[in-house]
């Protein structure tokens, strides 16, 4: 067993004890699960609680984060998951560019995988 000490409030100190790891073993999803709402599922945290992301409302995201921690697999995964909505818009800049995002192409409005001025990436977000 783990146990989290956590001060929640100044004075007042709670403590979770952890019996089972639920990041010990990674989560496998055999496809892609259909989105059931306006929210983006971003995984398990470390007292297994799936946590999402709301997206209603909001024009945009951004994925950043270390080469090779994964971020065009979830980013696929993510999009994947609301392409069968009509009501959902992709424009997809990878700056990066190369084959990575090519999956979402024919699904897009607007996709452009190669290296971008400031200028242009304003005129296609707007």
């Amino acid at each position: 067993p783990n146990v989290v000490v956590t001060e929640p409030v100044p004075g007042v100190f709670e403590l979770q004890l952890r019996i089972v790891d639920p990041l010990s073993s990674p989560l496998e999803w055999s496809s892609v699960p259909a989105a059931h709402s306006w929210s983006l599922s971003l995984g398990i945290d470390e007292m297994g609680v799936y946590q999402s992301l709301p997206l209603a409302n909001v024009s945009g995201v951004v994925v950043g984060g270390v080469p090779g921690s994964g971020k065009t697999a979830w980013l696929t995964s993510a999009l994947g998951s609301f392409g069968a909505s009509a009501a959902v818009q992709f424009a997809v800049i990878d700056g990066k560019g190369g084959q990575d995002l090519e999956c979402l192409r024919a699904r897009s409005c607007r996709f452009m995988n190669d290296d971008l001025e400031l200028p242009e990436i304003a005129a296609i977000l707007n």
